[in-house]
């Protein structure tokens, strides 16, 4: 399959740039283009997504058929355990993320989190 043009605006300065052909700029459109990173992480991610997606459908098959043991169950749980534990956890993410950005200057424009970063 031929490879297929595209046009791009002005502010469009990537790779892939082929130049200023017939006073247009155009950039080269590889219809085969590879994900970013390792096949073998993609198998992973995908895989735990699996996981994950297998484990919510029990979760919500094993408690339609046992409403009353999940109902007492939830009462013995630690409302304060649970707070607390969500206290700590949203701003080591949040700590983690910053100095993620600040560590690597390279990635600093490729993260969308650091405009939610900005907001804290």
């Amino acid at each position: 399959m031929p490879p297929s043009f595209v046009s791009i605006d002005e502010s469009c300065d990537e790779a892939g740039i082929l130049g200023n052909l017939m006073n247009t700029k155009t950039m080269l459109v590889n219809e085969t283009e590879d994900l970013p990173g390792d096949f073998a992480i993609w198998i992973f991610i995908l895989a735990e997504m699996l996981v994950f997606g297998v484990m919510f459908i029990v979760y919500a098959f094993a408690r339609s058929n046992q409403i009353e043991v999940f109902n007492e169950s939830q009462l013995t749980l630690s409302r304060a355990m649970g707070t607390l534990n969500t206290i700590i956890l949203i701003p080591a993410v949040i700590l983690w993320c910053v100095q993620c950005l600040r560590s690597n200057p390279a990635i600093r424009g490729n993260l969308h989190i650091g405009y939610s970063v900005r907001f804290f």
